[in-house]
């Protein structure tokens, strides 16, 4: 409930900044532009936050059931210190007089009418510090005496939804020599000037049992609502009381070294000489996930009901890594970072003198490139004790995506869709697997990345010395990965348990599929073979995919053939009827399989159907024509259309069916993983060259936006190509040039703007 001291030192010595993180139902947590800076002392109550800035005014924010954030004007000058309980308010005024406000008057309803805000005359003049408890209050006199009211005060004992447990009943060890105070919900503490600690009230889970290591060498004490921490003239911390969450099992860190303490409801916080924070107990609402910050130098910190608060002090920021110059190739992310020191950092990125909307981290995300964000990059860091802006500028460089490029998209948790610089040309086939990504190079290798391990498995995504060259074909699994070899060998890696680590005895083979933890192999005299370990995957061959078949695929648990005569065959191991649409029973030219099936027609429509036959979802009005290619993540779909377009529709929690702008033209392959989607950007468009009286004319494909010509008379190195200077005019579906070039030999390229 009430983290009820660090942050009542009437003696601060720097203004700073707050911090605050953990349970935020009520906006606790959410610190004021007010409380960025000049704040001198912190307090947290059960749900709400207060903060006294250097100028004697107390800010406070969080729940206002019974008005605890309702700072009345005697607060809002003069004060030197404050604290917070469960529902109520308290500050101490230079001139030692007490101000309290929230629970404890009689202008709150039902809530228990304590007394906890009603002052008494004793603590009206002479007070050097206070605590606020769970429903009372405590103040100490500068007589070394302490004075206590609300609940547990034979004062008030009336209230029968409060048990009367003494909290606010002084016992005479406590009447002198205090140094330093701190409540709970139902005991109080004190430190004495010789170092010990005293407490009092209810003695639940043995809070009044004050350990040996707390009877002396105390120089501050804390109290959370059932359990009391010391911090030791050594360093160490002590606890004790109530450990359900393990508030009072300190750790072997906060044995030495420790400067400052704080405790929460059941969580307890310290602060290591050397700026560390460390926190342990409830962790429900996060309070004890102190949030990083280079540079800053904690003064205070305390604990509320299940949100932590800290004080730190400002220092002037400066740029200690610069941003760097980036060039990035088109469809692939790219973001810049900073290093910098100081406390608290704000920052804003810009681009050409520009300010950048929602850049204000230390990092400026970009997504995926585009042209048009080429420029100059800088950061503005600032606080209030200064402003830096990085020099020189870091420029961003834009390539438009070099031919053979991987591009992918959707969830990214393993890194699937981060595609790596090796896959980022050069490649002629992608695979997805539901975790992981495969990319088969030019050269014959393979790269791979993403998942790396399953439950420990052996990794999927390092490649065999095998798989590093002389591949033609790949396909990935949930578990495994899988390359096709020159020889029509299979090599698998990954799970060992899946289809072994190398099936090269399998031999005449062309084309490969992955499930979820079989291998699909077709071989050259158009039969199927398939493997996975016992039941997991498709079972005994049916006789149909022995012979004839032209093509396959693999859903989850099962496989797929396509027969020359356009028909399909599905199986698995469990005996699981697989029934086909009719308009999936012939003229079919294409499948995949995923978490449902899909088959492409030869008329270039695409049939969608889950493993039940019912119907996945509606096929998207674009791939009911025009399309080449079909891909079936676990519940989205993806289309290639003749465009060189990519379309794609179904479950998208991850964007994979968000497709980026470089995969609306260009594309000649794509795959589709559980929640990512990968495409593959063609190769240099081929195009024909006819000589005729009115000049030459070329042709390539219409639908390769974004390209110019040019032509050269030599391809001695290094050629000098040069751009055909009048525009090629569209002739239906062939692009001409029509001024005659002289005789001799010309070549002609496409490149890519």
């Amino acid at each position: 409930m009430a983290a009820l001291l660090g942050a009542r030192s009437a003696g601060a010595q720097f203004s700073g900044t707050v911090e605050a993180w953990g349970r935020n139902d009520y906006g606790q947590v959410n610190v004021p532009l007010a409380a960025q800076s000049g704040v001198i002392a912190i307090t947290a109550g059960g749900l709400h936050t207060a903060a006294l800035k250097s100028d004697g005014s107390v800010l406070a924010w969080g729940r206002s059931s019974e008005g605890q954030i309702e700072v009345p004007v005697a607060a809002q000058s003069g004060v030197t210190s404050i604290s917070a309980g469960i529902s109520h308010t308290v500050a101490l005024k230079e001139n030692g007089s007490v101000v309290a406000w929230g629970a404890g008057t009689n202008n709150w309803g039902y809530i228990p009418y304590l007394g906890q805000s009603i002052i008494p005359v004793a603590a009206q003049s002479g007070v050097i510090s206070i605590a606020a408890g769970g429903y009372h209050t405590l103040a100490l006199k500068i007589d070394g005496s302490v004075v206590a009211w609300g609940a547990g005060s034979p004062d008030w004992p009336f209230e029968p939804r409060e048990p009367h447990f003494g909290q606010s009943v002084v016992p005479m060890s406590a009447q002198s020599g205090v140094t330093a105070i701190a409540a709970g919900v139902y005991h109080s503490v004190a430190l004495k000037n010789d170092g010990s600690v005293v407490v009092w009230g209810n003695d639940w889970n043995g809070k009044t049992n004050v350990p040996v290591a707390a009877l002396s060498g105390v120089v501050a004490i804390a109290s959370g609502d059932f359990h009391i921490v010391a911090l030791r003239s050594d360093g160490s911390v002590v606890a004790w009381g109530e450990n359900g969450i393990g508030q009072t099992v300190v750790p072997s860190t906060a044995l030495s070294g420790v400067t400052a303490i704080g405790a929460g409801s059941a969580h307890t916080l310290a602060v290591k000489s050397d700026g560390t924070l460390l926190a342990w107990g409830d962790y429900l609402y996060g309070e004890t996930n102190v949030p990083p910050s280079p540079g800053r130098i904690v003064t205070s910190i305390t604990g509320g009901g299940y949100h932590s608060v800290l004080l730190a002090v400002s220092t002037v920021p400066v740029i200690t890594v610069p941003p760097i110059s980036l060039t990035v190739s088109e469809g692939h992310a790219v973001s810049f970072t900073v290093g910098a020191s100081g406390y608290p950092l704000f920052y804003q990125w810009r681009k050409d003198g520009t300010n950048l909307a929602g850049a204000t981290n230390a990092f400026c995300s970009l997504g995926v490139a585009q042209s048009n964000q080429a420029g100059s990059y800088t950061v503005r860091v600032s606080n209030l004790l200064g402003v830096v802006t990085s020099s020189p500028p870091a420029l961003l460089t834009w390539n438009a995506a070099p031919f053979g490029t991987v591009v992918a998209w959707g969830y990214d948790s393993y890194g699937q869709s981060t595609v790596p610089v090796a896959a980022q040309s050069g490649v002629k086939a992608i695979a997805a697997g539901s975790f992981h990504t495969l990319a088969l190079k030019t050269d014959g290798s393979v790269v791979a990345w993403g998942q790396t391990n399953y439950y420990g498995l052996p990794g999927k995504t390092t490649v065999p010395l095998a798989a590093q060259s002389g591949v033609v074909a790949i396909a990935a699994g949930q578990e495994h990965s899988a390359a096709l070899k020159q020889d029509g060998t299979v090599w698998v890696w990954g799970n060992g348990a899946i289809g072994g680590s190398n099936v090269a005895a399998l031999g005449g083979a062309k084309a490969i599929a992955a499930g979820l933890w079989h291998t699909v192999a077709l071989k050259s005299n158009g039969s199927v073979v398939a493997w996975a370990p016992g039941g997991f995957g498709p079972g005994p061959m049916p006789i149909a995919a022995q012979s004839g078949v032209m093509a396959i695929a693999a859903g989850d648990i099962s496989a797929m053939a396509l027969k020359t005569n356009g028909s399909l065959i599905i199986w698995d191991g469990w005996n699981n009827s697989y029934p086909i649409p009719p308009e999936a029973q012939s003229g079919v030219v294409a499948v995949a399989g995923g978490g449902h099936f899909l088959a492409l027609r030869s008329d270039s429509r695409v049939i969608d159907w889950d493993i039940n036959g019912i119907g996945e979802a509606i096929v998207s009005p674009v791939a009911q024509s025009g399309v080449v290619a079909a891909a079936a993540g676990q519940y989205h779909n993806v289309v290639l259309r003749s465009d060189g377009r990519v379309v794609a529709w179904g479950q998208n929690d991850f964007g994979q069916t968000n497709v980026p702008v470089i995969a609306q033209s260009g594309v000649i392959a794509i795959a589709a993983g559980y929640g990512h989607t990968v495409a593959l950007i063609g190769s240099p468009l081929p195009f024909t060259a006819l000589r005729g009286d009115n000049g030459m004319i070329l042709t390539w494909p219409t639908n390769a936006p974004g390209f110019t010509l040019q032509s050269t008379t030599d391809l001695t190195p290094p050629v000098n190509w040069l751009d055909v200077t009048n525009p090629p005019g569209l002739l239906g579906a062939q692009w001409a040039v029509t001024n005659p070039f002289a005789s001799g030999a010309r070549y002609f390229r496409l490149r890519k703007l």
